[in-house]
C-alpha cells in the first residue's frame, strides 16, 4: 500500500527523508542515484522527537527539516509512495549535513 508521507510523523531518533533523483547532466547523460557507490544524498522532511537517554531525558535531534545530509548507501526502512523514493532512518545513519552554497563561488 502506498503511504502518505505528509501523515507520518517519525518516532524517537527516526527522520524521514527523500532520496535524492537521479541526476541529468548538461550533456543529457542520467547518472541514476544507484551509481552512488557508498553515500547518498537526502533531504529531511520530517524529525521525531529525539531519543530518550539513560537518565530519561529527551535528546532533541541535530538534525532538522529541510537539512540536505550524506547517509550510508542502504539506510532504514523504505517507504512505498509512487513518485519519490522515501526513506526512514535514525539519526545515527546521517554521516552529516551538506552546508548551503553561500554562492561565492569559493
Amino acid at each position: 500500500a502506498v503511504i502518505d508521507v505528509d501523515k507520518l510523523r517519525p518516532a524517537g531518533d527516526h527522520l524521514l527523508v527523500r532520496l535524492k533523483q537521479d541526476e541529468v547532466r548538461d550533456s543529457g547523460l542520467i547518472v541514476p542515484r544507484t551509481n552512488y557507490r557508498y553515500t547518498q544524498e537526502v533531504t529531511v522532511l520530517a524529525v521525531g522527537p529525539g531519543r530518550v537517554t539513560r537518565k530519561g531525558v529527551r535528546a532533541p535531534l541535530e538534525v532538522r527539516v529541510g537539512d540536505r545530509c550524506l547517509v550510508r548507501r542502504y539506510p532504514g526502512e523504505e517507504i512505498p509512495h509512487t513518485e519519490c523514493e522515501y526513506v526512514v532512518l535514525r539519526e545515527k545513519d546521517i554521516l552529516g549535513v551538506l552546508e548551503a552554497d553561500d554562492g561565492d563561488g569559493g
